[in-house]
């Protein structure tokens, strides 16, 4: 047990810090999403808007994801790293299934953001 949150090691907070940030801006992707839907009558009805919306959504999902994988990997290094370590007389722990949901739900993240980023159309002048 941890009397104060700054009683933490200084990674552990900084992989909540990244985590917190990822779900916010999950969050807000999922929502520009919404309104980027052609399907949807919120906001502007225009296509080049609505286009310029997809993509920003798309951006900040590819963004949550990153910002998901690296406190995720830097979590299991570390884990990892103390296992192996035999001077380490703390308790030593193994990667468990959260951190395989947390790897998949990024990449399902980026993957989707990626998707999203690509079905926007783009103006293509001839003549």
């Amino acid at each position: 047990m941890f009397e104060t949150m700054l009683g933490l090691s200084s990674y552990i907070q900084a992989c909540r810090a990244l985590m917190i940030i990822a779900i916010i801006l999950g969050v807000i992707a999922t929502m520009m999403a919404l309104f980027g839907l052609k399907c949807t009558n919120i906001g502007t009805m225009d296509e080049k808007t609505k286009g310029k919306i997809s993509l920003t959504a798309g951006l900040l999902f590819i963004l949550s994801g990153l910002c998901g994988i690296v406190p995720i990997s830097w979590y299991a290094y570390n884990i990892t790293m103390e296992f192996y370590n035999p001077v380490f007389g703390g308790t030593k722990y193994e990667l468990g299934s959260a951190l395989y949901i947390g790897w998949a739900g990024s990449a399902l993240l980026i993957l989707g953001g990626a998707f999203l980023c690509c079905s926007c159309k783009r103006n293509v002048q001839t003549g």
